[in-house]
């Protein structure tokens, strides 16, 4: 660019001074015409080269906006593509489900047999209020002894 406009400017100079002789290339114009040439390139490498950023190596940056699952696992699909707008809602990957079905089956059976337990728990529950109803209606009537409340098992073992 810079040689562009030198040769521009000297084309010009080389018109006015030589070509159609409309002055003289005097001394004193010969300091106006290297005068405001060096007044330009000096503006130029002052000025402009200190706002202007200057490297060897290209840098291109771009906006990365980082994706990531909400649980680990491998990617399945990848329904995004380059260069193609999206909307709010499209869906851009999809995981791989065969890991979390295996343990929503384990899940699944874990509850199963807690709620057996519960059941299980739940009996011996009915069972125990159903004797404390019983000695509650009988001990005031002296029909069944009270026992203390601790009680002692003795596990003979041969």
């Amino acid at each position: 660019m810079e040689l562009l406009v030198t040769v521009a400017y000297f084309c010009l100079v080389w018109l006015i001074f030589y070509r159609f002789h409309l002055m003289r290339f005097n001394l004193f114009w010969k300091f106006v015409v290297f005068g405001l040439y060096g007044a330009a390139v000096l503006t130029e490498v002052v000025v402009l080269g200190q706002t202007t950023p200057y490297s060897k190596h290209m840098v291109v940056e771009r906006v990365v906006v980082q994706l990531a699952p909400e649980f680990g696992g491998l990617v399945a699909d990848v329904y995004a593509k380059p260069n193609h707008p999206m909307t709010k809602g499209d869906p851009i990957f999809s995981m791989d489900v065969s890991p979390w079905k295996e343990k929503l089956q384990e899940a699944k059976g874990a509850l199963a047999s807690a709620k057996q337990e519960q059941n299980a728990v739940e009996a011996e529950l009915a069972a125990a209020q159903r004797k404390l109803e019983e000695a509650s209606r009988l001990v005031p009537k002296q029909m069944m002894a009270a026992q203390s409340s601790i009680s002692v098992e003795i596990a003979w073992t041969d």
